[in-house]
């Protein structure tokens, strides 16, 4: 049942990337921005949660990735970052992402984060914002 669940999911993520209701996707650096700037217009809050975690040289895990910016973010803020989403759009439009904007990452993969493929301790930081409750294993990714 839960693997399912797990692929209903990710089917519907894959084919509706968080936030394309509001923005449509464009192969450029101006979706992006456009992206951005509705997100941090909408929630603002998360530049200034964001500020106030010391990223700079810290192996950073981020699990969903929906269109970067919040990945984004962390980058410029000095992280060594990794990222993991469960479908092939966000990891693709990621990826996309950090070479339009020249940024550099360690690993960013498609995966399922009840599974996260790196050793225990790893990581200094992981980061998820709105994605986790989606899981029908919250407690497993936890």
């Amino acid at each position: 049942m839960n693997r399912n669940k797990t692929e209903e999911i990710r089917e519907f993520w894959n084919e509706n990337p968080c936030g394309s209701n509001f923005i449509s996707y464009e192969q450029d650096k101006a979706f992006y921005e456009e992206y951005d700037e509705f997100r941090y217009r909408t929630e603002g809050h998360i530049l200034d949660e964001l500020d106030q975690i010391d990223f700079k040289n810290k192996k950073v895990l981020e699990i969903g990735l929906g269109q970067g910016a919040d990945s984004m973010q962390i980058s410029l803020r000095g992280a060594d970052y990794y990222g993991i989403d469960l479908t092939d759009e966000s990891v693709r439009r990621l990826k996309e992402r950090f070479k339009l904007f020249d940024l550099n990452y360690n690993s960013i993969i498609k995966d399922n984060a009840e599974k996260i493929p790196f050793e225990d301790n790893f990581f200094d930081i992981v980061y998820s914002h709105g994605v986790i409750h989606h899981s029908p294993k919250i407690d497993k990714i936890v």
